[in-house]
């Protein structure tokens, strides 16, 4: 099993999500619990859910969710709190930034449980 070095010294922290983002779309969940330390995703989690933390996966491989101009989408709240549990994050700070045509933007402060590293996240929840 790969390890890295996880440090929130001058990063935001994006790098790291986007790293472990790209290894589950790689590996898929069966796999990638077998190489995670908490066995994350859980193996008793819906199929829907299931397609849902996916969606969120392969945006977030692709560096979105990082800014305002580019959230996720189409994953829900439900989705977006298995999506960061899955990666090991917790809530610090939701906001709600806008509401648009489309659904309401939330910017969601986050911090891994282990390290503390804070990544904020936009989400954009649909009406």
């Amino acid at each position: 099993m790969n390890r890295i070095h996880i440090s929130d010294e001058g990063s935001s922290g994006s790098g790291y999500v986007i790293h472990k983002a790209s290894r589950y779309k790689a590996l898929g969940p069966e796999i990638y619990r077998l190489g995670d330390y908490f066995r994350q995703p859980a193996a008793d989690l819906d199929d829907a859910l299931l397609v849902t933390i996916a969606l969120g996966m392969n945006q977030l491989a692709q560096s979105k969710g990082f800014d305002e101009l580019t959230p996720l989408e189409g994953i829900g709240i439900e989705g977006f709190y298995a999506l960061i549990n899955v990666l090991h994050f917790e809530v610090s700070l939701q906001a709600l930034v806008n509401q648009t045509p489309k659904g309401f933007l939330d910017r969601m402060e986050i911090k891994h449980v282990i390290t503390g590293m804070p990544v904020t996240l936009y989400n954009l929840v649909s009406i």
